[in-house]
C-alpha cells in the first residue's frame, strides 16, 4: 500500500547528504518508487514538496538530486519553493555569477560531493531558464503544483491535503475538474488501475466527505453534482449515485451523460438505478401523457439516454400521432405538442432520437 507519509523519517535529516542515503529506501519500502508507477511516484513527490517539514533549500535540494526527471515535472517544484529560496539571496561562485545571477540566487545546500553540488546547481539553472522561455512564471508553476496536490490529496481521501491545498489557493476546477473525478466514484472495483489510488481502509462515506470538504472550499454545489455523476456511473457506484441525489443532483436533466458513462463501462446496476429515478423523477405533466399500458422493453435504447417505450397492442392506439421525425407522440393530453411527447423522451432534436411505436 502506498503511504504518503514516506517522508517522515527524512525530517530528522539536516543535510543533504543524510537525505540521500535514506531515500530510495523510504520510497521502495512503500511502494513509490519511479518503477511502481507513475503515478504513485508523483504522490510522493508532491506529498514531499506540499508536507515535508524540511527547510525549503533542502526539499528543493533533494528532489533535484534524487528524483527522476522522467516521472516528475521538476517545475513544480521550483515555482514551489522559488520565493522561500529568494529570501536566502545567496550569491553564486565567481566562476559561474555573470552567466546564471540573473535568474535568482543560488542553493544554500552543501555536500560531500562537489560532482553533486555541481549537478544540482546545474539543473536548477536550468529548470530557471525555461521560466522565461515558455511563458510561463514561477507563479503559474507554484499554482498548478497545489492544483496537482489538490487532486492527490482527493485521491487519497486526505482531508489534510485538501484543506492544505485549499487554503493555498488551489482551484478544484482544474484540469477538467480533475479533484472530483476520482472521489466521485467512491470505492470500487470497476477496472482499479494498477497504481491503486484508493487506499484499502478508505470508505464511500471519506469520499463523499472530501466531496462536500471541495463545495466548502468554494466549488459550487451545482457544479461538483453535474461532474460527479458521470464517473460514480461508470464506477457502478449506486450508493455514491444515491448520495449525489440527496445533495440535489438533477437526475433527469444531467442524467444522460451519467447513463452514457454507465453504459461504455458495462455498469449494469448503475443504469437501472439511473433509467428507475429518470422515470421518478419525470414531471407530472410529462407522465401523464404517457399511456398507462406503456412499458419498458429495453434497458437503454442504442441512440436514445432514455428508456425505450413500446405499445404492448398490435395496433397504434388511434390517440397517438406522430411527429416531425416520426416517433409516436400522444396527444390525448396535449393535442398542439409541436416535438416529440415523452415517448421519446428528451425532447426530439438532431443528437437525441427516440423509440418509435409498434405496430
Amino acid at each position: 500500500m502506498s503511504d504518503l507519509r514516506w517522508y517522515l523519517p527524512l525530517e530528522e535529516c539536516s543535510t543533504l547528504d543524510g537525505i540521500r542515503s535514506q531515500w530510495q529506501t523510504l520510497l521502495e519500502r512503500s511502494q513509490m518508487a519511479p518503477w511502481h508507477n507513475a503515478p504513485r511516484y508523483g504522490d510522493a513527490m508532491l506529498s514531499f514538496l506540499g508536507a515535508c517539514t524540511l527547510a525549503p533549500q533542502l526539499k528543493l535540494a533533494a528532489v533535484l538530486a534524487c528524483g527522476s526527471a522522467f516521472d516528475f515535472d521538476f517545475r513544480l517544484a521550483v515555482g514551489l519553493l522559488k520565493e522561500q529560496v529568494d529570501a536566502l539571496d545567496t550569491p553564486w561562485p565567481a566562476q559561474v555569477s555573470g552567466a546564471v545571477s540573473d535568474n535568482g540566487p543560488a542553493l544554500p545546500v552543501d555536500s560531500a560531493d562537489p560532482w553533486l553540488r555541481a549537478f544540482i546547481a546545474g539543473r536548477l539553472a536550468g529548470l530557471r531558464e525555461t521560466f522565461g522561455h515558455d511563458g510561463l512564471r514561477a507563479d503559474d508553476w507554484r499554482a498548478a503544483f497545489w492544483n496537482r496536490y489538490l487532486e492527490m490529496a482527493c485521491r487519497h481521501a486526505d482531508t489534510g491535503g485538501v484543506a492544505t491545498a485549499l487554503a493555498q489557493g488551489a482551484d478544484p476546477r482544474a484540469d477538467s475538474h480533475a479533484a472530483v473525478l476520482v472521489p466521485a466514484k467512491g470505492v470500487h472495483g470497476r477496472f482499479m488501475p494498477e497504481s491503486g489510488p484508493l487506499t484499502p481502509d478508505r470508505t464511500d462515506v471519506d469520499y463523499q466527505r472530501i466531496l462536500l470538504q471541495l463545495v466548502d472550499g468554494g466549488l459550487p454545489l451545482a457544479d461538483m453534482l453535474e461532474v460527479a455523476l458521470p464517473p460514480a456511473a461508470a464506477a457502478d457506484n449506486t450508493d455514491m449515485l444515491g448520495f449525489l441525489l440527496a445533495q440535489g443532483a438533477d437526475i433527469r436533466g444531467a442524467g444522460g451523460p451519467a447513463l452514457a458513462a454507465a453504459a461504455r463501462s458495462a455498469a449494469g446496476d448503475a443504469l437501472g438505478w439511473l433509467l428507475a429515478m429518470g422515470r421518478t423523477f419525470m414531471p407530472a405533466e410529462k407522465r401523464r401523457c404517457l399511456p398507462p399500458s406503456h412499458r419498458l422493453t429495453k434497458p437503454l435504447s442504442a441512440r436514445c439516454s432514455w428508456p425505450e417505450l413500446t405499445w404492448p397492442s398490435a395496433r397504434t392506439p388511434s390517440s397517438a400521432s406522430r411527429c416531425r421525425r416520426g416517433h409516436t407522440t400522444c396527444t390525448r393530453t396535449n393535442p398542439t405538442w409541436s416535438t416529440c411527447a415523452p415517448a421519446c423522451w428528451p425532447a426530439c432534436s438532431a443528437t437525441v432520437s427516440g423509440p418509435t411505436a409498434r405496430s
